[in-house]
């Protein structure tokens, strides 16, 4: 007889990471900084949500992450004083997380995320990457696919942060 086998898309998310934390947001498409925005994993691990202040909530999809490293390079002058003006011991190339995501290897965009701290940043990167670098996550079974798009239709339809 076969064994059972329970097929679970991701590990297990880091408690931090589900917590959320506070954090500078950079989109480089876009070359909007959002200061103080609160990010976080929604209960599933489907998505990165975040929540700046008095703007509407946004989402990334952790299937387009292809890797996040440290000290990205922000290539606005302007981001980068307004950065270094927070108070802070660490230099902003400590703090940042660099989140390259894309539905391809060509069209690559970037997400810059700054924390307050160097270890919040490294924590983050360290559960980010333990995320994506899981081979079930580009290969989820069509009910995952279905609960996938059942959390996403929840959250556009409430527009507020996900609980």
């Amino acid at each position: 007889m076969a064994k059972e086998y329970k097929f679970t898309f991701s590990s297990s998310i880091p408690k931090p990471l589900l917590d959320g934390d506070q954090f500078d947001r950079y989109d480089d498409e876009t070359c909007i900084l959002d200061i103080g925005c609160t990010v976080k994993f929604e209960e599933n691990g489907f998505y990165i949500v975040w929540e700046p202040k008095g703007k509407d909530a946004g989402l990334l999809d952790i299937s387009q992450i292809w890797e996040a490293r440290n000290s990205g390079t922000i290539k606005d002058a302007k981001i980068i004083f307004d950065l270094e003006q927070r108070p802070t011991k660490e230099s902003v190339e400590d703090r940042t997380i660099w989140i390259t995501y894309g539905w391809d290897l060509v069209n690559v965009s970037s997400l810059f995320l700054i924390a307050k701290t160097a270890q919040i940043a490294k924590d983050w990167r360290d559960g980010i990457n333990g995320i994506v670098h899981n081979y079930k996550l580009r290969h989820a079974c069509p009910t995952t696919a279905l609960q996938k798009q059942y959390v996403i239709i929840i959250f556009l339809k409430t527009d507020k942060e996900y609980n």
